[in-house]
């Protein structure tokens, strides 16, 4: 009897591969968490929000890249540090989905936003991120539209979606240069 029926499989296997990973105590050592950060990405979805950015709205739909908005490998470290909130399905399913939906933007905006991202030397070859998720459209002045939401200027109103106050607080202590 398969009691994850009523959840995509890529979902399925990222919450069993990463509460595996997690009880076996890799994830407390740093040379595995790229690898599992990486894994949870590739088992994302890539559901469409409806957002579009202004600039990809002057592309045809298949030159348009499809921007993971809230990072995926940086929510691995939340997820992972924060195991105790997603340790049912249901929880996890959640943040899963959320890490799986996306905004349609150009390529070389696409480019720009992967560019607050890093995992090398100087950060002790774990991720780091030099600008909070939800701010990233911002920094870049990002405008996006949405068929019934309307348009938000992201460099003067607030993104618009949200990854919810205990992700913010994480994210100030851990993930930020």
């Amino acid at each position: 009897m398969d009691k994850y029926k009523n959840y995509p499989p890529a979902c399925v296997i990222a919450f069993v591969c990463l509460n595996f990973l997690i009880k076996e105590k890799l994830w407390s050592i740093t040379r595995y968490k790229r690898p599992i950060t990486r894994l949870f990405y590739m088992l994302c979805g890539s559901y469409q929000s409806g957002w579009i950015s202004n600039e990809a709205l002057d592309l045809k739909a298949n030159l348009r890249c499809h921007d993971h908005w809230c990072s995926p490998q940086a929510m691995c470290y939340f997820i992972c540090d924060m195991w105790h909130m997603f340790i049912t399905i249901d929880k996890f399913y959640i943040i899963w989905e959320k890490c799986s939906t996306t905004i349609a933007v150009s390529p070389n905006q696409n480019k720009s936003l992967s560019g607050f991202s890093y995992n090398n030397n100087s950060t002790g070859n774990v991720l780091k991120v030099s600008v909070p998720i939800t701010k990233r459209y911002k920094n870049l002045g990002i405008t996006l539209w949405h068929k019934e939401e309307g348009v938000v200027n992201c460099a003067e109103e607030d993104f618009p979606m949200s990854l919810g106050e205990e992700f913010d607080k994480y994210e100030k202590k851990s993930l930020l240069i």
